[in-house]
């Protein structure tokens, strides 16, 4: 006599992972719902925190809005350099509303001194020409130090005046250590 089907242990197995089977389907339609609100309401958050954001407006010094020019072509285009300082006071001997910029930036590399000497003028040099851009720039004064030659003190500082949309070296100093 053969057993009835309900009797037999593979079906229950069958059965066991049949209603395993549909509340994993049923918990992971649950959760992807929870999933879907979630990031929706994520998404407004972000749009809420943007239109604010947006609506605030940036009440930024022109001081601290060529702080942020600097920064960024520092960090753009100069490699190796870590910001001591940028300051940027009005040029009051030209009474014109210009401004002088004065970075204060310390050079990472520890290369020969000729070759350091090339890198901070062609740094300098670069980072005045892109400061020319900006027109109520009147004089940038770059202060260099190079740890590896000279610990705690300047090795180098480059002066530029503007000349038209130009800066033009005004003057060039070397510490002994990277001089030629």
């Amino acid at each position: 006599m053969k057993k009835p089907i309900y009797k037999k242990w593979w079906i229950w197995l069958i059965a066991f992972f049949a209603i395993l089977v549909i509340f994993g389907a049923a918990t992971g339609i649950n959760q992807a719902q929870e999933d879907i609100e979630e990031a929706e309401t994520e998404e407004k958050e972000d749009t809420q925190e943007n239109e604010a954001e947006e609506e605030t407006p940036t009440d930024l010094s022109r001081e601290e809005e060529i702080q942020e020019v600097v920064q960024g072509i520092l960090d753009e285009d100069i490699k190796n350099t870590e910001v001591r300082e940028i300051k940027v006071n009005e040029n009051l001997g030209l009474e014109d509303g210009s401004y002088i910029v004065l970075p204060h930036l310390t050079w990472e590399v520890s290369n020969k001194a000729k070759t350091t000497r090339e890198m901070l003028e062609q740094y300098s040099d670069h980072l005045a020409a892109k400061l020319a851009d900006e027109t109520d720039i009147s004089e940038v004064t770059i202060f260099w130090e190079v740890p590896y030659h000279l610990e705690d003190s300047n090795a180098a500082k480059f002066s530029y005046t503007r000349e038209d949309d130009k800066m033009m070296v005004d003057e060039a100093w070397y510490d002994t250590v990277i001089k030629e």
